[in-house]
């Protein structure tokens, strides 16, 4: 073997370990479905949020009118408002088959602790699963008889996090840097179609406060599985680096 045979090979063995080192980053992270933060231009103050326009933006509002704001508290990057005026709920369509799903945004709350209202996260498989903030100062979890989780504090900024988990019927719950809780997560599917947000009366025949008020910001969806294409990447710098092995084999190092 001719030293410019070695340099060549040197040279493909320094790629292949930058071509994997890359790949190995890729599938470190997560598959985002929606990454909406209602910002401008896309969305603007004092109108409801665009919706249907791909990952950055919610599918629908399907009750009320949510609206961004320019700030709201300890949010000042237009986030998005509810009102307790009836019910105020947006979606966010899935059903990606895949095994997980997580939620992870940030939140500000005004006046709903205590209230006769609250914020729930639903999660349709298409019978609803519900994560929310009771009125009554606790949140509560799947199923309906769980244990209610310590509660949360009006005008502080907090930020949740859900992760379902398909294949083991569970999911986690964390608040702010509070201890992740987990308990069982149902699903008739196998899949979550959709994740609503929504505020409302949690006791019949209350009347509307537009004092009670709930505003997210930065609203992250995905799962843990890796973009199909990081995938195919692997595929085929596994098969350069079998290429370089039979090489090196070859030269007898």
């Amino acid at each position: 073997m001719t030293f410019r045979d070695i340099q060549k090979i040197h040279r493909f063995e320094a790629l292949a370990f930058l071509a994997l080192t890359f790949v190995t980053a890729q599938l470190e992270a997560s598959q985002n479905f929606y990454t909406a933060d209602f910002s401008s231009p896309l969305n603007q103050p004092g109108l409801p949020p665009a919706t249907g326009m791909g990952q950055q933006t919610p599918s629908r509002i399907v009750f009320g009118n949510p609206t961004v704001v320019s700030s709201f508290g300890h949010l000042t990057n237009q986030p998005l408002l509810f009102t307790a005026l009836n019910y105020q709920q947006i979606q966010f369509d899935l059903g990606n088959g895949v095994p997980d799903y997580f939620v992870d945004f940030d939140f500000e709350t005004r006046n709903l602790n205590p209230s006769l209202f609250a914020f729930v996260i639903l999660f349709d498989t298409p019978s609803v699963e519900n994560f929310y903030l009771h009125g009554n100062g606790y949140i509560g979890v799947p199923p309906a008889n769980s244990p209610y989780l310590p509660g949360w504090s009006d005008g502080d900024l907090h930020h949740m996090h859900i992760g379902v988990n398909l294949g083991t019927g569970s999911w986690l719950f964390q608040l702010d840097n509070r201890a992740a809780v987990t308990g069982p997560f149902f699903s008739d599917s196998g899949d979550v179609f959709s994740m609503r947000m929504n505020l409302s009366a949690w006791k019949a025949f209350t009347p509307d406060d537009p004092t009670v008020q709930v505003a997210i910001d930065n609203v992250i969806i995905g799962t843990s599985v890796p973009e199909p294409s990081s995938v195919a990447i692997t595929s085929l710098f596994c098969g350069a680096l079998t290429v370089r092995s039979l090489i090196r084999k070859k030269r007898g190092t």
